[in-house]
């Protein structure tokens, strides 16, 4: 077999699976070049000495993709970079929220202790004023008895 009924043999190989009826393979198996070697019927990798049929299974499997998705897939290496572009952003955004939610805890922690003073400080004052009112009282009370006369 010559190098040209074998480039023929790959591509119309590719175009029986693009139409969507192959003969040799499953018509829902994925488009690679191994899909297209199989349907020609030539063995594992022969489809790579012929650089246009592999540009062209390439730029088939791009466009189904296109087709399915609606979107151009990237390269994996843009995509990881993507994704870890993306996940600093995130980090840097949960490190400044966690910046801003202890300096808000020690605000609150502040104001906890301005009130909790406040509130020590009213309640030493109310007993005063309950020791003091109790005094009173007696004082009171002593000052009416002293005021009490015996009828006689």
């Amino acid at each position: 077999m010559n190098k040209e009924n074998t480039q023929v043999r790959l591509v119309m190989a590719l175009q029986r699976i693009l139409s969507g009826n192959p003969k040799r393979i499953p018509s829902h198996r994925k488009l690679s070049m191994r899909a297209v070697e199989e349907e020609a019927n030539l063995g594992n990798g022969s489809g790579y000495h012929y650089p246009e049929v592999v540009e062209s299974v390439k730029a088939a499997k791009v466009a189904s993709q296109t087709k399915r998705t609606g979107i151009k897939p990237a390269s994996e290496l843009k995509r990881l970079r993507e994704e870890k572009k993306k996940e600093i952003e995130i980090k840097q955004k949960y490190k400044r929220q966690v910046v801003l939610l202890k300096a808000e805890q020690a605000q609150m922690a502040a104001e906890h202790h301005q009130l909790s003073y406040a509130l020590h400080q009213a309640l030493k004052s109310l007993e005063e004023m309950k020791k003091e009112i109790a005094e009173v009282k007696q004082n009171l009370v002593e000052a009416r008895r002293e005021s009490v006369r015996t009828i006689k």
